[in-house]
């Protein structure tokens, strides 16, 4: 469990409620932004700079230990990713996690998925840099 709590946005959704966030890991990132949520019971206050906060999660990939190894890549590392389909890109940059036991997953924002066309379970081509690391 995280020792603070997080809220990831789309930057459309910040948009809409008048935030400038950054594109962060996690919300222990000093530059996430304070935010207070209000529900039905109550509100909860993130105070952001580094103790939990608003941001936009940075596009990611989930590997598992093994797969990392066969890919030559570790933690932190930056693949690429390929797509197509009707719209078809290539996506830079994405920020390798690894964890044992991990199913090979990326993650990105609802933005990013519609700008080209993917679908949820759709596949791609990871792509491993010259340069990577």
């Amino acid at each position: 469990p995280r020792p603070y709590s997080q809220v990831e946005l789309s930057q459309t959704d910040a948009l809409v409620i008048g935030m400038k966030l950054p594109i962060a890991t996690n919300g222990a990132d000093p530059a996430c932004q304070p935010i207070t949520i209000v529900g039905p019971e109550g509100a909860v206050t993130l105070t952001g700079k580094g103790n939990g906060g608003a941001f936009i999660a940075r596009r990611h990939i989930h590997l598992s230990d093994k797969v990392a190894a066969k890919l030559s890549v570790k933690n932190g590392d930056l693949l690429d990713l390929r797509i197509d389909g009707p719209r078809p890109t290539t996506l830079h940059d994405i920020l390798v996690r690894v964890k044992a036991g991990w199913f090979t997953e990326v993650h990105l924002d609802t933005d990013e998925g519609n700008a080209v066309g993917l679908r949820s379970g759709q596949s791609g081509t990871l792509i491993v840099p010259q340069n990577k690391g």
